[in-house]
C-alpha cells in the first residue's frame, strides 16, 4: 500500500494485492488484484461532511496440473482459467449522522461458457448513525445474471458495536 496526502483535506491510498496456492497433484491457484481508494474531508467540518470512493479490480487464475491415464498425457481444464471481477463505489457523508452512496459490481463466472459469463449489480444506500455504538443501513441492489434475469433486493443492516473500541482502553 501507497498512502499520500494530496491537499490537507484530499488522501489517496493505492494498493496492490496477489496470493498463490500451488500444492502438488492439485489446482494450482493464484490471484492479483490493484485498489485505490479517495477520501475527501474538509478541515473543520470532519463529523459533518465527507466523502469516499473505492474501487477494486481481482483477476484470480487457477490450472490443474495434468495426470497420466492409461500412459496418455490428460489435463483437466476447468471452462475457464480465468475470472475477472471488481467493484466501485462512492459514499457521502451528508452530515453528522447522515451517508449516501452508491456501489457498482462486475463479476464473470469461470463456470459459464460463452458469450454471457457476467454478473452485474448496482446498489444505491442510504445510512444513518444512531451513535458510535448503532448504525442503520437500507440499500437497493438490482442485479442483472448471466442469464440475462433481473434480480431485485432491498436489504435493512442494523450495526451493533460491543466491546472495546479505539475511544478507550477497555
Amino acid at each position: 500500500r501507497v498512502f499520500g496526502d494530496i491537499t490537507d483535506a484530499t488522501n489517496l491510498e493505492l494498493g496492490v494485492s496477489g496470493a498463490l496456492n500451488q500444492p502438488s497433484n492439485a489446482l494450482h491457484r493464484s490471484m492479483a488484484g490493484v485498489d485505490a481508494t479517495f477520501r475527501w474531508k474538509p478541515a473543520g467540518q470532519e463529523l459533518y461532511k465527507g466523502f469516499i470512493a473505492r474501487g477494486e479490480y481481482l483477476l484470480p487464475r487457477w490450472q490443474k496440473p495434468a495426470v497420466l491415464a492409461h500412459t496418455r498425457l490428460v489435463t483437466a481444464e476447468p471452462a475457464r482459467t480465468e475470472r475477472r471481477g471488481g467493484y466501485l463505489y462512492g459514499e457521502y457523508q451528508a452530515g453528522r449522522r447522515w451517508k449516501f452512496g452508491m456501489r457498482g459490481d462486475y463479476n464473470e463466472d469461470p463456470n459459464i461458457v460463452g458469450p454471457r459469463t457476467v454478473t452485474r449489480a448496482i446498489s444505491p444506500y442510504a445510512g444513518y448513525t444512531l451513535s458510535e455504538f448503532n448504525r442503520f443501513r437500507l440499500q437497493f441492489q438490482r442485479r442483472w445474471l448471466p442469464t440475462r434475469k433481473a434480480d431485485n433486493y432491498v436489504l435493512f443492516q442494523w450495526t451493533i458495536v460491543l466491546g472495546p473500541h479505539g475511544g478507550h482502553a477497555y
